[in-house]
Formats: structure tokens, C-alpha cells, sequence
């Protein structure tokens, strides 16, 4: 319930063909380093508090990208929220 995915430290998820709902965020970029990346493709991502969230309120170090392609954000409180600017890339 508290994240559909979430992804901290060196990873790199794919994250495809997926419907995430009811979550506080569907999916999560925690605390990162450089070589972190999440990649989602053909989701939905539905009725969460957020539906993306790159950073968090910890002291940490946020690193890491997420590229979202081909993807339905809808009726999240927040479809996008994002701590780091340059983090996040929707096409």
C-alpha cells in the first residue's frame, strides 16, 4: 500500500505492462546513486496519492533517473512529484 514499486540504491528496474493503483505513490525513485535507473513502459498508474515521486524527504543523496514511456497517469492526487528537477523524462 505505501509504494506499488520503489527503487533505492544501484539498481536498474524495467517496469512494463503494469496497472498500479491505490498506492501512497505507484512508484518511487528514493535515494539513489548516479547509476540508478527505472525504466516504466505501457503502465497505468491510477488513483495513488502520487502516481510518480523521484526523491524523498530523507537526507540522502538522489542521484538516479526515470524515463516513463507509453505510460497513462490519471486520477492520482498528484500524477507527478518530483524532489530533483532533472530526474524525471515522460515521452
Amino acid at each position: 500500500m505505501h509504494e506499488g514499486v520503489a527503487v533505492s540504491e544501484i539498481d536498474t528496474i524495467k517496469i512494463t505492462n503494469t496497472v498500479i493503483t491505490d498506492c501512497n505513490q505507484g512508484i518511487e525513485l528514493g535515494w539513489s546513486a548516479a547509476a540508478t535507473r527505472v525504466y516504466v513502459d505501457h503502465c497505468v498508474i491510477t488513483g495513488n496519492n502520487v502516481g510518480l515521486r523521484v526523491g524523498d524527504e530523507y537526507n540522502q543523496q538522489y542521484e538516479g533517473n526515470m524515463k516513463v514511456t507509453n505510460t497513462v497517469l490519471y486520477n492520482n492526487d498528484d500524477n507527478i512529484y518530483n524532489y530533483i528537477i532533472s530526474s524525471i523524462h515522460v515521452t
